[in-house]
């Protein structure tokens, strides 16, 4: 696995979310934290993509609560500088990502 750069390094992340007072403030800190830790991870030139998987305490339709993937986001290093942080949206991440999957329904 990896790209085609030699001696690439891939960085997968499993991050553990915090839960805020709606669902909708949850997923708007998801994806703002997000914003944090690509740009921290791709201060290391060798990077060129990372993985973040996000995951949440989710309770099932008995009571049971377990930690559950609710996000996955990938930025190879060619998206990643396209962006520019300064002004960057987190909102967009769903279009400018390589990768963007909600394993949950996230209020818009």
């Amino acid at each position: 696995m990896g790209t085609d750069i030699k001696d690439d390094k891939i960085v997968i992340l499993t991050l553990s979310g915090s839960e805020n007072l709606t669902a909708k403030m949850t997923a708007n800190g998801l994806l703002e934290d997000s914003n944090q830790v690509f740009q921290s991870l791709f201060e290391n030139a060798d990077v060129e993509e990372v993985a973040l998987f996000w995951q949440l305490p989710i309770t099932d339709s008995i009571g049971n609560t377990s930690d559950k993937k609710c996000l996955k986001i990938t930025l190879t290093r060619n998206s990643f500088e396209d962006i520019n942080w300064e002004d960057f949206d987190y909102h967009n991440y769903e279009f400018v990502t390589d990768d963007y999957i909600e394993m949950v329904q996230f209020p818009k």
